[in-house]
């Protein structure tokens, strides 16, 4: 994995009310629990300071629901728009990030642990 920057290790579990404001940000109300990641890992290259975590994906494809919290803290959820890099080889993968996130993007990042889950890629519309 040489020339891969490492993905931070930290994680957080969700209290139940944390599931159940997660659930509300689907204006749609379609999403159940069993879309929800109940302990999600950072997604950042390793850092210091605030650490943001995939919670789950929003039906309008652009936009999640994300928690941020420090080291110590509860998080706080917050719907963030989607990285809209693409890589730049065969799969022309998306970041699965958020727009603006430091850092490498996905396709950079060693995941380093297996608990991390993937995020979908989305693949980038055909012109």
């Amino acid at each position: 994995m040489s020339g891969r920057l490492i993905r931070c290790s930290a994680a957080v579990g969700l209290a139940e009310h944390e599931v159940y404001r997660t659930l509300q940000f689907d204006r749609t109300g379609l999403s159940t629990a069993r879309d929800v990641m109940f302990a999600p890992g950072c997604y950042l290259e390793q850092h210091t300071g605030e650490h943001h975590a995939l919670v789950m994906e929003l039906p309008d494809a652009t936009t999640a629901v994300w928690a941020v919290w420090r080291d110590g803290c509860r998080p706080y959820l917050m719907v963030l728009p989607d990285c809209p890099e693409i890589s730049h080889d065969a799969h022309e993968e998306g970041c699965g990030g958020y727009q603006g996130h430091p850092g490498g993007h996905a396709w950079e990042l060693y995941l380093g642990r297996p608990d991390i889950p993937a995020r979908p890629r989305r693949r980038r519309a055909a012109t």
